[in-house]
């Protein structure tokens, strides 16, 4: 399967119509929100999706990269299953089984995964969850500032995010996952 695309129309947290190339973009921007996306093989179909529904060229935003390429892997070739957000957050080299990326998507409210063809590519998925998210919060923190409000104090306090489980699967020895560090 080749690259997919991504069209964020309205009601996500998006300025203003977004294409892009990238699920880590899109997740964090539709999840728990009435948002209006499609996602779409071609990137001349997500256009004309924008264009049926009323989009002028020029009146959306892109966020392509361009070297993201095919990342579905081929019949029969390792995959690499990368979880943004779950029990634990990481990349696991099974699907299925108590060290797979199942296990640690179906109870967690608000996950995010996806399978690739490399371990590069896994990386770069989760990468481009963590940025998102941290622009929402800054364009949430910066709306609020903008609005007067002004914080209880300067101790930057991150309480209101949860500990998740880190997993650091060695991508050249195929051996089993191993418990690495913490990240919020």
């Amino acid at each position: 399967m080749p690259q997919n695309y991504y069209v964020v129309l309205n009601g996500g947290r998006v300025e203003k119509p977004t294409i892009f190339s990238s699920w880590g973009d899109v997740h964090p921007r539709v999840a728990g929100c009435k948002a209006k996306y499609e996602r779409f093989k071609k990137l001349e179909e997500a256009y004309k999706y924008l264009k049926d529904n009323g989009v002028e060229e020029g009146d959306y935003h892109e966020v392509i990269n361009p070297t993201a390429g095919k990342t579905t892997p081929d019949k029969g070739s390792k995959a690499f299953y990368a979880v943004a957000n779950g029990t634990r957050v990481g990349v696991f080299d099974c699907f299925c089984g108590e060290d797979g990326c199942k296990c640690q998507v179906e109870q967690a409210p608000g996950a995010c995964h996806q399978r690739f063809r490399t371990r590069q590519q896994a990386d770069a998925f989760r990468e481009d969850w963590n940025e998102s998210v941290a622009y929402i919060y800054y364009k949430e923190i910066k709306k609020a500032l903008d609005e007067g409000k002004r914080p209880l104090d300067m101790k930057f306090d991150i309480s209101g995010l949860r500990l998740v489980q880190r997993d650091i699967v060695d991508a050249v020895d195929d051996a089993t996952s191993q418990l690495g560090d913490f990240t919020i």
